[in-house]
């Protein structure tokens, strides 16, 4: 969560920073930047799903992040294997965009 989303979110719930996060992390079960990372990486799991053959730069946008290094290591943290082993697995398993994106 940027510094604006906080700030509105702290005028809008008239709520602390730090009780804002707070009651996200027990809603959600998680801080609000592992859930946006997350979010991120199901987003971009999906699209690989959906077009397993997508160059890596359009990968990288999906994502968001302009840092494709950046991208490619928290990818790999938060999955355990690179965007090209995830890619490779997809492809090797034929799993479908209605298969489980956890």
């Amino acid at each position: 969560m940027d510094n604006q989303a906080v700030a509105l979110a702290e005028k809008a719930y008239k709520m602390s920073s730090i009780k804002l996060k707070k009651n996200f992390e027990i809603l959600f079960g998680k801080k609000p930047k592992e859930y946006l990372i997350a979010e991120q990486i199901k987003r971009v799991k999906y699209f690989i799903k959906s077009a397993p053959d997508v160059d890596k730069d359009r990968i990288v946008s999906v994502s968001g992040y302009k840092d494709a290094r950046y991208f490619y290591a928290l990818f790999k943290k938060y999955t355990g294997v690179s965007i090209e082993e995830y890619r490779l697995q997809i492809k090797e398993q034929n799993i479908g965009i209605d298969e489980d994106l956890s």
